[in-house]
């Protein structure tokens, strides 16, 4: 999901990404769950072109990760 806010006179894009452990738990926890997830790296990837072409042009961007550490680090390393 990505979301732009201003805070004071800053635009400041936020995304919020899960790992493929959380998606499994949600996915095993509720069979018939109406929420999907897309690959995280994939998610990201959508967020950074989604960022740069918001029209608020965000100055600071923003990512909320849920996940192993392992996932984060690799989040961390595909969210410029």
């Amino acid at each position: 999901a990505v979301e732009v806010a201003e805070v004071g006179s800053v635009p400041v894009g936020v995304v919020g990404v899960v790992g493929s452990t959380v998606q499994k738990a949600a996915a095993a926890a509720a069979a018939k769950s109406l929420v999907g997830f897309t690959p995280a790296k994939d998610a990201i990837a959508a967020a950074v072109k989604e960022l740069a072409a918001h029209p608020k042009k965000p100055r600071l961007n923003v990512l909320l990760f849920q996940g192993t550490p392992a996932e984060a680090r690799q989040a961390a390393k595909d969210f410029p």
